[in-house]
């Protein structure tokens, strides 16, 4: 048919991103921040950097040595906590336009 979509042209679906939102809520601990997630992403170890406007959630390389965030899966949504005052509170999509498979963008600001 010449009407369709040859596969390069066909819109990308990245699952981890798509239908997937970020919770951000507060932490009885006053400088940390609960995060919730449906994204699949956060079933293995995930490495979280925050800047002033985004939130970047990776899959460390195998050579990674850093800090790394092990979320707890409950009834599907995984969760974890940081400590980081800058993020503000509320529920985010993420970024699809930024995002990949490997690389989770949320822009909270």
């Amino acid at each position: 048919m010449e009407n369709e979509l040859s596969k390069s042209e066909r819109p990308c679906t990245i699952h981890s991103v798509s239908g997937s939102f970020l919770r951000i809520y507060e932490h009885t601990h006053r400088r940390q921040k609960h995060l919730a997630s449906n994204s699949n992403l956060f079933a293995d170890d995930v490495k979280i950097e925050v800047d002033d406007y985004c939130i970047y959630i990776t899959r460390p390389s195998l050579d990674y040595r850093g800090k790394t965030f092990k979320a707890h899966n409950r009834n599907g949504i995984y969760h974890t906590a940081i400590v980081d005052e800058r993020l503000e509170c509320g529920e985010f999509e993420f970024d699809a336009d930024e995002s990949t498979e490997d690389c989770l963008v949320v822009n909270y600001r």
